[in-house]
């Protein structure tokens, strides 16, 4: 069973979990490893049991992996490599999982330093935004027909979710989950419910949901 977690969401920190029982995949790490390992085992995972971290971007809310053990053959993916030479690479096996790195960024994060990632696993397509606003790319996303989509919506450092719901139904993914809803740490639900578009799926922190 392939399941997402939000173990935390916000300017204050940023990290999902993407597990499939087995194989245990972080988007972003910007919280202490004290939350991560706490949140983690909360999950029945150890966190020397990753088998890779993808990073968005290098702001402290979502790249500190300092104090994280991870598995010695643990691929590691951050914002520069998925940019290396100034080209948007793909994955083919991280993990297991296919990762195509695609553009992301606004006036608060430089596209040059901030990547997306579609993640395709067991035939289930999952895209993380990153930190964002309204991208080009976006716009021929629709035919792919992606399952899950994770959209920031904080309204100040990101897109807001007029912004977001406008994006969310230009993708057309199955289901559109809010990520980044406040400038603090707390889930703001409220900012979360104004994301109007088809299939939205609220999740709050460290709540999981069934891809």
């Amino acid at each position: 069973m392939l399941t997402l977690t939000t173990l935390a969401s916000g300017s204050s920190g940023n990290c999902a979990l993407l597990s499939d029982g087995e194989t245990h995949v972080l988007i972003d790490a910007g919280i202490s490893c004290r939350r991560i390992c706490t949140a983690l085992r909360g999950l029945g995972v150890e966190p020397a049991d990753l088998a890779g971290v993808l990073i968005t971007h290098e702001h402290h809310d979502h790249n500190d992996l300092s104090k994280v053990t991870l598995k010695p053959d643990a691929v590691v993916i951050r914002s520069a490599d998925a940019l290396a030479g100034g080209q948007y690479h793909t994955f083919d096996n991280v993990a297991g999982i296919r990762v195509q790195t695609v553009p992301a960024g606004n006036r608060n994060h430089d596209p040059k330093e901030c990547v997306g990632y579609i993640l395709t696993l067991d035939g289930v397509t999952l895209y993380h935004a990153g930190d964002t606003s309204t991208m080009p790319h976006m716009s021929v996303l629709a035919p792919r027909k992606l399952d899950w989509v994770l959209l920031p919506v904080d309204g100040i450092y990101n897109m807001d979710p007029a912004e977001a719901s406008t994006c969310a139904r230009r993708i057309g993914g199955k289901h559109t989950v809010p990520i980044h809803t406040d400038p603090s740490y707390q889930y703001n639900r409220t900012q979360a419910d104004r994301l109007s578009c088809p299939g939205k799926v609220l999740l709050e922190h460290g709540q999981s949901v069934e891809l």
